[in-house]
């Protein structure tokens, strides 16, 4: 994200110095004054922030969707909950906080190992996320640090086993 604001506003800033908005600046590296070219610059990288935002929020949507589809199923149990501070709005009314997870996934053909995930929850469901309880889970099987909470409620680690 700082990446795409600082190629951003280099970027701006340049546009702005070709459409004669600067002063004082020599291509590549001595920028100048200019405040049209300047504020450009703040607009750009403002920009390319959020459309970095974007797409990395829809390349993590989309691998947990595509291990939730072709993944391995497989029990887990939450070895840790914290809430990442992410909220959004939930289809049809109310709110879906992002909760992070540490998991000690257990594959029928394999030993288990610990992994890191996020799930959004309602706020009613986030009570009964916490750790000792089993979930459900599908893992890539090429890449079993990919891990997707399935969204089957959880199951109380007693009756488990």
């Amino acid at each position: 994200m700082v990446g795409a604001g600082i190629v951003g506003a280099y970027g701006g800033y340049w546009m702005g110095h070709a459409l004669g908005w600067s002063r004082d600046a020599e291509w590549p590296l001595r920028i100048g004054g200019g405040g049209a070219a300047i504020a450009l610059s703040v607009v750009t990288s403002l920009i390319c922030v959020g459309a970095a935002g974007v797409w990395a929020t829809w390349r993590a949507q989309h691998e947990h969707r595509r291990v939730l589809a072709d993944g391995v199923p497989a029990a887990a149990v939450i070895v840790r909950v914290w809430r990442t501070g992410i909220i959004v709005k939930a289809p049809g009314g109310g709110s879906l906080a992002q909760l992070g997870f540490e998991l000690e996934v257990l594959p029928g053909d394999a030993p288990p190992y610990r992994v890191r995930t996020t799930k959004l929850v309602a706020g009613p469901d986030m009570a009964t996320m916490h750790p000792g309880i089993h979930v459900d889970v599908r893992y890539d099987p090429h890449h079993p640090k990919r891990v997707a909470i399935e969204d089957t409620p959880p199951t109380r680690a007693d009756r488990l086993g």
